[in-house]
């Protein structure tokens, strides 16, 4: 039986500044689409879910629903008759606003930044990201990525409207930017060689916000696409894609949206769909020209290689880099590790190995059912108990993360380090 290989693009542009790497050159687009016609056997996804062939087959995916797909990518995929399916983030669309995801990058690196430092309200706490260099401009856009994928849509706006106002940003984005229009995606969902799947609202992580966002994002996105093409959305791709984007929550609410397939990014070759078809791996596909494009697909098909400081004014909270958290290493308060999965164990081991293990006091967890026990003789508290402790660190990494940062906040804890 032939392998089945799932390709994913995003953008089709000549864009310059590639911060994301979600960006094909026109030319290397149509070179990938003339060499896989001439040597694949190019499938619909629905075509892909029950494929047994013994040709080896290759789908082609987009995400997101940026406008280039409309002006730039759909007229290749005419020409050599190649079928695709578009995962649309619904919440751009008609609009003259950017998506939070290049919003931040144009934010911090487009235009010249005339301050040293941005200010932003999480929770009732004011947090400072310094942004006087480039490496402290590409620090903070790592730690608002993370914290914007795990924002509610009113949450990750307010972020948004501060940062801008702070930094004289225009709101209406750049052409080159923007997504279709409502009309262009009826036209495409009208074309026989393609096919609509949701993307959420807003692109968020699936497996960080809570349930009634998570499913907020998920049933709005779908009600929207089926409202613009008149027909049941079938398919669904997650935002970011990797293993820890999403959960068994949101595929669960998948199946009760009535998806009936969903694509994650893993990069792996397809064996056996029907075993994971709500974890479907796709390869990212790079700026490539032909020649690595075509080794990049020949490695994967024949399985040669594997898929591919800030700080509070009030001195309370430390978001970043474990390695960059200078108030932590300086302080001489005990330590309460918060979780005791394999992100809290590393961090034990992280600062053991630094010299600090006399400073962990014990570990953390909301787990019940772990209170009372030990890890290599440390005690694992309630959140109870860290409380009545006074001047400890509370230092934590998790896929929970915003929502362990919010409960803190709420629980008057202080002295909080949220490592990401």
């Amino acid at each position: 039986m032939g392998k089945k290989l799932v390709l994913l693009y995003h953008r089709i542009n000549n864009t310059k500044n590639d911060y994301n790497r979600i960006t094909v050159e026109e030319e290397y687009f149509r070179a990938h689409m003339s060499f896989l016609k001439e040597n694949y056997k190019v499938i619909t996804f629905e075509e892909m879910l029950s494929y047994e062939g013994e040709d080896d087959a290759v789908t082609i995916t987009f995400d997101d629903g940026f406008s280039d797909f409309y002006e730039k990518a759909l007229p290749v995929l005419m020409e050599y008759e190649i079928p695709a399916t578009v995962f649309i983030t619904t919440g751009k669309l008609d609009t003259t606003t950017e998506l939070w995801t290049t919003d931040i990058l144009r934010m911090l690196f487009e235009d010249e930044v005339k301050i040293e430092e941005l200010k932003i309200e999480l929770f009732r706490q004011r947090v400072i990201l310094p942004i006087f260099t480039i490496e402290q401009r590409a620090e903070a856009y790592r730690i608002l990525r993370h914290i914007l994928m795990q924002l509610g849509e009113n949450a990750r706006e307010s972020v948004l409207d501060s940062i801008r106002e702070q930094l004289e940003i225009d709101p209406r984005g750049r052409n080159e930017y923007l997504f279709m229009s409502k009309k262009e995606v009826r036209e495409i969902g009208n074309n026989p060689l393609i096919t609509i799947g949701a993307h959420t609202v807003n692109h968020i992580s699936m497996s960080r916000v809570d349930d009634m966002e998570l499913l907020r994002e998920v049933q709005d996105s779908i009600r929207d696409l089926e409202s613009i093409l008149e027909r049941k959305i079938k398919y669904f791709a997650y935002p970011f894609g990797g293993k820890n984007e999403y959960s068994d929550k949101a595929v669960d609410i998948l199946r009760q949206c009535g998806i009936e397939a969903a694509c994650a990014v893993e990069g792996e070759i397809l064996d056996s769909i029907q075993d994971d078809i709500y974890r479907i791996s796709r390869l990212n596909i790079g700026n490539w020209p032909l020649e690595l494009f075509r080794d990049k697909l020949e490695q994967y098909i024949s399985n040669k290689e594997p898929c591919e400081n800030i700080q509070s004014e009030q001195q309370l909270s430390f978001i970043g880099k474990l390695e960059s958290d200078t108030r932590l290493w300086k302080s001489d308060r005990k330590i309460v590790i918060w979780g005791t999965g394999i992100k809290g164990q590393n961090l034990y081991e992280k600062l053991s190995r630094n010299g600090q293990a006399e400073r962990i006091l014990a570990f953390g967890d909301n787990n019940e059912a772990m209170w009372g026990h030990k890890i290599d003789n440390t005690p694992i508290w309630n959140v109870e108990q860290v409380k009545k402790m006074k001047d400890v660190e509370v230092v934590f990494s998790n896929v929970h993360d915003m929502q362990l940062f919010q409960q803190f906040i709420g629980e008057n804890l202080q002295n909080l380090h949220w490592i990401i």
